[in-house]
């Protein structure tokens, strides 16, 4: 009597192997570029609450300023005053972890371009490179 011996083959073909990088790869090249966009969206928002709080801050900064505005604008009718951010940050009314440098703009060197607007009686805030 003559004993068969099953061939009990253990892991994998080669075309298994190369299966499952292909699926794996279809699945990355759909995955990479949603997840890159969401990380570019979330740094565009960081930049934008960013410019919030540092606006957030020149105006309580305006509003306790007791030296008066330095310039007039070409049309005369807005008062113009540069806040740099460097002042806002020593003089405590933002902390530097308030403005990293997340959306790779640095707004250390920046300054908030304060204008107040007769015609509406408001005042404008916007970062701004300093003049």
């Amino acid at each position: 009597m003559k004993i068969k011996k099953k061939n009990k083959k253990k892991g994998f073909t080669l075309v298994e192997l190369l299966a499952v990088i292909v699926i794996l790869s279809i699945i990355a090249l759909i995955a990479v570029p949603g997840v890159f966009n969401a990380i570019e969206a979330s740094r565009q928002k960081a930049n934008v609450v960013q410019e919030k709080i540092i606006i957030n801050a020149a105006k309580s900064y305006v509003a306790e300023l007791t030296t008066p505005f330095t310039k007039l604008d070409d049309e005369g009718n807005a008062i113009i005053h540069y806040v740099p951010v460097s002042t806002l940050m020593n003089e405590n009314y933002i902390e530097g972890d308030d403005v990293e440098n997340i959306a790779n703009s640095n707004f250390g060197d920046k300054c908030v371009l304060v204008t107040y607007s007769k015609k509406y009686s408001q005042f404008q805030y916007e970062v701004n490179e300093c003049e």
